[in-house]
């Protein structure tokens, strides 16, 4: 059985079924999550596990990401997290997608789950999720650095990502979407990613942008304007 988290939006075209209420919370039964008739469709990134493919549906552009576990020792390894005790890794995007919407984080970008699963165990798993912006930032640092305005914003966004309580270790420049016009940012692929009941703390906050500060610093940013944003970003 897969189950589509329900929203009061088409979900860019996907069908939906009947829906069921398990102890409040709203799902809509599905056969799964998939592109919808006559759209064509880019596959983006293909791996033996995984795969983005996107595509456009009425003026708005989607991405599908799809996880396989097709061998049963992939489905073994993941046992215990697989189960119904805990989300599976599309489970946990969506849940941040929506999380930092509902903070006034950023835009609106999920549109949904599904999950097939055996006895537990999860057997594939897919997200679709709203595009944002023109680039990301690992494709923007390749046209140099960024200058005061854009770091200014990042900072923003940033501060306002960590008050809203998301604590996330795989904060990447390729994680990290920018609208170039707007110079607004918006963060996905938040598979690793856990909610906080409160804002991170100066330590909470310091360690999750470590890694990002590391892939500034390597495209040429300056430390006095990393220094800033990391005192912006972490405010302690």
């Amino acid at each position: 059985m897969v189950f589509i988290a329900d929203t009061s939006e088409r979900g860019g075209g996907c069908r939906r079924g009947h829906r069921i209420e398990p102890k409040g919370t709203k799902l809509v039964q599905t056969t799964s999550l998939s592109i919808p008739a006559g759209c064509e469709s880019e596959q983006i990134v293909h791996s033996r596990s995984s795969e983005v493919l996107a595509y456009e549906h009425e003026g708005q552009r989607w991405f599908l990401k799809i996880y396989r576990y097709e061998s049963w020792k992939a489905r073994l390894r993941g046992a215990f997290r697989n189960t119904f005790l805990a989300p599976s890794r599309a489970a946990r995007e969506d849940r941040a997608l929506r999380h930092l919407a509902a903070s006034g984080v950023q835009p609106g970008l999920a549109g949904g789950y599904s999950e097939q699963r055996c006895l537990g165990l999860l057997r594939e798993a897919r997200l679709l999720s709203r595009g944002f912006g023109q680039l990301d930032l690992a494709q923007r640092l390749r046209q140099g650095p960024l200058d005061a305005a854009e770091l200014g914003s990042l900072a923003e966004f940033l501060a306002a990502l960590f008050d809203s309580g998301l604590r996330d270790q795989d904060l990447l420049a390729r994680n990290l979407l920018l609208d170039t016009d707007q110079r607004r940012w918006a963060k996905i692929d938040a598979s690793s990613s856990w909610i906080l009941r409160r804002p991170l703390r100066c330590a909470e906050r310091q360690n999750d942008l470590a890694a990002l500060l590391r892939e500034l610093a390597a495209a040429g940013q300056n430390p006095a304007q990393l220094a800033e944003l990391k005192a912006r970003a972490c405010r302690c």
